[in-house]
């Protein structure tokens, strides 16, 4: 979630402030509150709605502890100034509010970010909400299940046929994005994207925002981002401007007549990313004419490193979760994988289609920090990737990133 283009987690009392000066209006993304009321039974419904209604859209921010100005006795989503609220033990309310969320939503709303903000000594709440993709979010409390959504000037009930395109539409999201994953696989391993990839034992990780799916068309141009994306997306040997986007490429150079792009990072139009290698440092490597070997604990990291390389450039182009993480292997039947000097059974499948890991929210921790809550998150399929040679789970842990 972004406020004046900053992420919730990192704005200050000024940007609360801008709010006012600048007379920035209520939209589908925005939404001020004078008081919060979680109390009474009926309050708290409507504090749900409010919330369900922000993710069913386009998430967003809600703001308590600002009134708005009024034309006529009506509210103007003008905001006027900075009220406040009445906090005595912020860690508490925090946890009645997400304790509220968590209990009353169903699919589980999982993203929500709160924080109090001091403005001039007064106490703002703001709550952040991502764009939800998967089912909409239907409010359970008290048995109302019932479904909102966003305008410019509030909430809405769903009717029967936006209910049906919202079911409708998460099925239509986790197609495209399985679509897009095996077909660009399909492509670069038949030499469609570029016939000088060396395609034998590749690896591939894809990032893809599942909101913005072949939708946002982002800036690739301009110079200054430019330089960003050459500094950030790496490897860094050679880049160029495709018909997908933006490349930043490795190679091999034997003759002048036969190179081979054996490592590359692809941002898509729409802010996906695709991180290939067939020659991961360190990873994969011969170790007998016939056997190659995996270090387990260097191909997990590699992981962790590519997904905070992606957030860095999402926080650039401020891309909203959720993303769905996709590890794909191609070439590894027999491979061993290594581990604290121990070899695991051979790999027994060509192709290793991981399943696909949705991540609801960016990790802003700094780095240590951030592996170790990746690798919470990741270790599903990480686990699945050492049962396929022979191993219950991977025998790594957060203090071990």
């Amino acid at each position: 979630m972004y406020l004046n283009g900053k992420r919730i987690e990192d704005i200050d009392s000024n940007d609360i402030k801008r709010l006012i000066s600048n007379e920035i209006a209520e939209s589908k993304i925005l939404e001020y509150k004078r008081e919060l009321k979680i109390d009474l039974s009926g309050d708290k419904k409507e504090f749900l709605y409010d919330i369900a209604a922000m993710g069913n859209t386009e998430g967003g921010n809600i703001i308590y502890g600002i009134e708005e100005g009024k034309n006529n006795g009506q509210n103007t989503g003008i905001p006027k100034e900075i009220i406040g609220l009445s906090i005595n033990n912020e860690d508490k309310l925090k946890q009645q509010i997400e304790d509220i969320i968590r209990n009353n939503i169903e699919p589980k709303l999982n993203s929500a970010i709160i924080r109090v903000l001091n403005v001039d000594d007064k106490s703002v709440l703001i709550i952040g909400i991502n764009k939800s993709i998967g089912l909409p979010h239907m409010v359970t409390f008290n048995s109302s299940n019932k479904f909102y959504k966003r305008k410019m000037t509030g909430k809405y009930l769903l009717d029967v046929y936006e209910l049906n395109s919202a079911f409708i539409g998460n099925w239509d999201v986790k197609e495209r994005a399985n679509n897009f994953r095996k077909g660009r696989i399909r492509e670069v391993m038949d030499l469609k994207f570029y016939p000088n990839i060396d395609v034998e034992n590749s690896f591939f990780l894809h990032i893809l925002p599942l909101g913005q799916l072949n939708e946002l068309s982002i800036d690739i141009i301009d110079e200054n981002r430019k330089k960003f994306l050459i500094a950030n997306l790496k490897p860094l040997y050679g880049h160029l401007y495709n018909i997908d986007g933006f490349m930043t490429f490795d190679e091999t150079i034997k003759t002048q007549e036969n190179r081979k792009i054996h490592t590359y990072t692809q941002l898509f139009r729409d802010c996906s990313l695709e991180f290939y290698t067939n020659k991961l440092t360190d990873i994969l490597y011969d170790v007998e004419p016939s056997r190659k070997k995996i270090d387990g604990f260097e191909f997990e990291n590699t992981i962790l490193d590519k997904l905070l390389e992606a957030f860095k450039i999402f926080n650039f182009y401020q891309i909203e979760p959720p993303f769905a993480i996709y590890i794909s292997l191609f070439g590894l039947k027999g491979s061993k994988v290594f581990q604290k000097n121990e070899y695991s059974y051979p790999l027994n499948k060509e192709e290793i289609l991981l399943p696909a890991v949705i991540l609801n929210n960016i990790v802003s921790e700094n780095e240590e920090g951030a592996k170790a809550k990746l690798y919470q998150i990741m270790k599903p399929v990480f686990d699945m990737f050492w049962q396929m040679a022979g191993l219950p789970e991977s025998p790594y842990s957060n203090a071990q990133r």
